[in-house]
Formats: structure tokens, sequence, C-alpha cells
């Protein structure tokens, strides 16, 4: 038994190191292809960049990228000129790693702020995001939760409304038209309108402040629930 037990436990830590042998040379295997990436001409490098990051597996090589940024192109400027921007080569490694491995701690070795928020939004880290694209984090977190407590921590009085009733009437929650702005009276109408059709109810039409549209609420409810 003690025997079985001792051959076991060394082809458990053989098949470890192979694992680790192997990762480390498909690691160095990345490294080198991505340093003969960087002496090619500003389009074919870019293009074998991102081919061979789409290739990797292990967020640890992302460590090892050469600290160099390269050119990308971003699209054409008003002269009709193609646009190159600048980007930090080891963001574009985490950014992709981040994503294959549904890992949002990876966002966080990103240096390029632009990339980093949009690597923590695609993660709808709303705390970490910065306030620029707080309300379009919270307002995404709420249409995918259908939750109307994330509505509540956006900002923009237009886009909190636009989280209320896409929250409202995705749900059924009626509470959510309630919450919509009096200001924004034709959307809280249209909220009311399209439950007051779901449930067949005519008392949630009732709500409807315009007159016109609150009668053809009404008209449109075949029987009374």
């Amino acid at each position: 038994m003690g025997r079985k037990f001792l051959i076991f436990g060394f082809l458990f830590v053989l098949l470890i190191l192979i694992v680790v042998s192997e990762k480390n040379v498909n690691s160095k295997n990345s490294l080198e292809k991505i340093n003969d990436c960087l002496k090619l001409d500003e389009t074919s490098k870019a293009n074998c960049i991102y081919r061979e990051t789409d290739l990797l597996e292990d967020s640890s090589t992302c460590y090892e990228f050469p600290k160099v940024s390269y050119k990308i192109y971003s699209g054409y400027v008003y002269s009709g000129q193609p646009d190159f921007r600048l980007v930090y080569l080891p963001d574009i490694c985490f950014e992709k790693l981040a994503i294959k491995n549904n890992d949002y701690n990876l966002c966080k070795n990103i240096h390029e702020t632009s990339i980093q928020q949009n690597c923590l939004l695609r993660f709808l880290r709303c705390e970490e995001v910065n306030n620029d694209h707080k309300d379009e984090c919270f307002a995404s977190l709420g249409a995918l939760n259908q939750n109307l407590n994330e509505c509540d921590e956006i900002i923009d009085q237009s886009t909190r409304d636009s989280c209320y009733f896409g929250v409202s009437t995705g749900s059924g929650s009626i509470d959510g038209c309630t919450m919509i702005s009096d200001e924004n009276e034709t959307r809280k109408d249209f909220c009311y309108y399209i439950l007051g059709g779901k449930f067949q109810n005519k008392s949630v039409c009732d709500n409807i402040i315009n007159p016109k549209t609150r009668n053809e609420c009404s008209n449109s409810i075949h029987s009374q629930i």
C-alpha cells in the first residue's frame, strides 16, 4: 500500500513538472514569435502581434513581454490619411488574457487608461471604472441583472431614466416606471403603456399623464385582469 502511494505521488509530481515545463516552452516560443513580429514593418507588425497574442493562454507570459510601444491602425483622419496610435505591448497581452481567462484582475496590470477602463467595463466592474464610464457601466449592469438598484447609481438623469425604462419593460416591474423622472413624461407614459398592454391591465394605463396615450392604452386592453 505504502509503495503504491509513493509511486502515485511520484507520477503526480512528474505530471506537474511536465505541465510546467510545457508552459515554459510555450511561453518562450510565444516571446520569440513576438520579438520576431517587432522586426516587421508597422502594418505587418500589428497584425503579427494581434495573431500571436490571440494564441496565448498563460497570463504570466505578459509580464515577460518586451516593454515597448508600437503603432496600430485606428481609422482615418479628415484628410483621408490612415491614422495610427501607439499602444504599450504588454497592455494588449493583459487585455486579451483577461478576456480569454475571464479574469478582471488582469485588467489592473494595463498601463494605458483607456484600454484599462474598457477592460474593466467589459467585466462591469463599475466601482473600479472612472467617472466617465460609471453611468454606462451601471446601465449595462442594471440591464444584465434586471435590477433597478443598479440604475439608482447612475448620475445622468436621462441615462438613469433609460435604465429604469429598460429594466421595467424587461422585467415587468411597474415600480421602475414610477421612478422615471416627471421631466421625462413621454418615456414614463410609454413605460406604463407597454406594461398596461403586457399585463392587459387598465389600472396601469391610468398612470399615463398624456390623455391621448392613456386612452390608446386603455382601448388596447381586451380584458381586465
